[in-house]
């Protein structure tokens, strides 16, 4: 008889009676959606943790990865650097602007991109990187940003 395995959940979620309230209270105003109280709170809390001015929310994770490459006007044919390990979402906002996306091997701790492999990676037509955080391992964003902030020309 096989033995049955214990079952480990990459995360769980943590919802009290403060959550269940705000998703009542949204559901009762019909904001539940684009805009509304519980949008523009956010927004308005998010932009001052992070000391910016204003922030936008957006539907998922594919929408803002599909605006941050639109706000750096990538170009078709351009590419930009990703993980080989990611949700394909990733690769996919690459393609909506018509970039490339450019696959590079993760580190086998972390499961995120490998910055020893990223500086061969980049060609004259890089335009960018997205570096994937994955089941709760940052990725090495100094690093990243050592190899992004250099002249590669």
């Amino acid at each position: 008889m096989e033995k049955e395995h214990d079952f480990i959940p990459i995360a769980a979620p943590d919802l009290g009676d403060a959550e269940e309230r705000y998703v009542v209270d949204a559901i009762r105003s019909s904001w539940i959606s684009s805009t509304g109280h519980y949008v523009r709170t956010f927004e308005s809390m998010f932009a001052q943790a992070c000391g910016a001015n204003t922030a936008i929310s957006v539907v998922n994770g594919t929408a803002a990865l599909h605006l941050a490459i639109e706000a750096i006007g990538l170009r078709a044919g351009e590419e930009v650097i990703i993980p080989s390990l990611t949700y394909v979402a990733t690769a996919n906002a690459v393609r909506y602007a018509q970039g490339v996306p450019r696959f590079v091997d993760v580190d086998p701790c972390t499961w995120c991109i490998n910055p020893d492999l990223i500086e061969s990676a980049i060609t004259p037509r890089t335009r960018g990187i997205i570096a994937v955080d994955l089941y709760g391992h940052p990725a090495d964003m100094d690093r990243i940003g050592e190899i992004s902030g250099r002249d590669h020309s």
